[in-house]
């Protein structure tokens, strides 16, 4: 498949206290780009919720180039950047563009597919793997090392009040 994406106008309410668009806003931007993707391929929220799963977002990180301001014109895209073998684990990629072409932001986010019934992660159905199989693929995909997904070291804390 080609490129796939999706164009937006940057709101008032996009912008933080230094009038550039907020982290937040990139956020959204992505979600509403992947949900569209999804949904162009035939995974409306109707589907994913009679079906009873959807994405569970695992950690995102994002890479700020250029500012983005009010009233701009911006692109996002989605590609596959990886998957574990198993097909448990996935990582989309995502790149902001101004008019000009160039690149103002990246974004890499690490998901998986959730049931809502059991709470568990689950594998994807046979339609949603090849969908997935199916879509662009970033210039450095690549298969995941099962043993290496979610096992960032966060500290373990305990609130004392």
């Amino acid at each position: 498949m080609n490129q796939y994406l999706k164009t937006f106008q940057v709101r008032w309410s996009d912008l933080d206290a230094n009038r550039h668009v907020a982290n937040t806003s990139y956020s959204h931007f992505t979600n509403d780009t992947r949900v569209s993707y999804l949904a162009s391929a035939g995974y409306t929220q109707e589907v994913l919720t009679a079906k009873a799963f959807g994405p569970v977002v695992f950690s995102e990180e994002f890479h700020y180039i250029r500012e983005l301001h009010h009233n701009e014109t911006i692109y996002v895209d989605v590609e596959l950047l990886g998957n574990t073998a198993d097909n448990k684990f996935w990582k989309f990629c995502h790149s902001f563009f101004k008019q000009d072409g160039s690149m103002v932001a990246y974004s890499e986010l690490l998901f998986g597919w959730f049931d809502l019934n059991t709470r568990k992660l689950i594998l994807p159905e046979t339609e949603l793997l090849e969908m997935l199989f199916k879509m662009p693929k970033a210039e450095n995909y690549a298969i995941l090392p099962e043993n290496e997904m979610r096992n960032k070291k966060v500290p373990k804390k305990k609130l004392s009040l």
